[in-house]
């Protein structure tokens, strides 16, 4: 989880490949500070390719 500090907050989980979805791919959580969450699966990336983007180049741009 990456805490703002203003009050919102992102979440990551792994989701695995299953017999629907063939790769593996990333649930994203965002709460705003008004406590209103959005979220969506991405199977473009991975949990190790937002840790990669983010310890390498201090940017994470969803695709």
């Amino acid at each position: 989880m990456l805490d703002f500090g203003n009050g919102t907050t992102i979440k990551f989980w792994e989701v695995p490949a299953d017999k629907y979805a063939k790769t593996s791919g990333v649930f994203i959580q965002y709460q705003d500070k008004n406590g209103t969450e959005y979220s969506y699966i991405n199977y473009k990336m991975t949990i190790d390719t937002i840790v990669t983007r983010y310890l390498l180049y201090d940017t994470i741009e969803i695709e």
